[in-house]
């Protein structure tokens, strides 16, 4: 987290944006950005079974659209500072190939995606 105390800002990699920076009053000079990777995924264990998952994965997608869902969004986003949009992609596995890719070539060890 940061330690504004010695003016030092050490955050974990996918938290740092420009966003939070500006709202919490901190100095940032962007020196690279990665591609884009996605946030929050939701993952289903192979043995829940396909209609389940399905209408989960619609009741996700659907939540902005959704007066009740729209709520939840609200009034979460507003703990966590989000701005809009709200809402949930649906995505598939291929999405993530990123992460697969960037735990396979990091230097830090003790990662693994299998």
């Amino acid at each position: 987290m940061a330690n504004r105390d010695k003016g030092i800002l050490n955050l974990p990699i996918g938290i740092f944006q420009r966003e939070f920076a500006q709202r919490e009053n901190l100095k940032c000079r962007v020196l690279w950005l990665s591609e884009k990777f996605h946030n929050l995924p939701l993952a289903a264990h192979p043995r829940v079974p396909v209609d389940v998952v399905a209408a989960v994965r619609e009741a996700f997608a659907g939540m902005a659209k959704d007066a009740q869902g729209r709520k939840i969004l609200e009034a979460s986003a507003e703990l966590v500072k989000q701005k809009p949009p709200f809402g949930f992609s649906p995505s598939d596995d291929s999405d993530y190939d990123n992460y697969r890719k960037f735990y396979k070539n990091t230097l830090l060890k003790g990662f693994s995606t299998e």
